[in-house]
Order: C-alpha cells, then structure tokens, then sequence
C-alpha cells in the first residue's frame, strides 16, 4: 500500500488498454493517477507549474530513446522513475511502485 494516499503517479505508454488497467490498479490501491500515451501529453503534465508527481511509470510500449528522453525529463524535475521493460503481475508491480513512491 502507498505510504501517502495522495502520492501522484503519471503512466506513460502507447497502449490505451494497459495504461487505463493500470491506472485503475493504481488508483484502487489508493494513488493518485493520470494517464497519456503520447510525448506532448506527457511534456505538457510534467512541465505544468502545479506537476506534483512523485513517481512517472514508464511502460514497456515506449521504445527505449522515448523511455530514455521520458526518464530524464522526469528527473530532471525531481520525479521517481519506475521503466517497465516487461508486463508485471499485480501484486508485483504494485509492490515495486509502493517501493519507488516511498522514497
């Protein structure tokens, strides 16, 4: 379970169905989360001045210089990063993301 129930967490991938799936368990597990499956989406959240992300998802559908590009943006905003480089069962990659929201 999340350490705060107002962490905000931003899914990016190309897969409209596996990001809605995973917001979803994210959010029933108690995160706050959005969703987009493009650049300019994801640029335009994280570059807004109310972005209180603590942790960007990264899915496994982005090809790995979106990933790359994706991860520094994030950081360079002093945003976690959790890069998906495979689909994860439930209970695993909620376990990973309580993990990574927490620090």
């Amino acid at each position: 379970m999340p350490q705060s129930k107002s962490a905000r967490i931003l899914v990016f991938g190309l897969d409209p169905d596996l990001e809605l799936t995973r917001k979803l368990l994210l959010n029933h597990a108690g995160y706050v989360t959005d969703a987009v499956q493009d650049w300019v989406g994801y640029e335009a959240f994280l570059m807004s001045d109310s972005c209180h992300y603590r942790l960007v998802i990264l899915c496994h559908t982005l090809s790995g210089e979106d990933r790359k590009a994706s991860a520094t943006l994030a950081r360079e905003r002093n945003i976690g990063v959790f890069e998906l480089t495979r689909p994860f069962p439930p209970e695993e990659f909620l376990s990973r993301v309580a993990e990574l929201a927490a620090l």
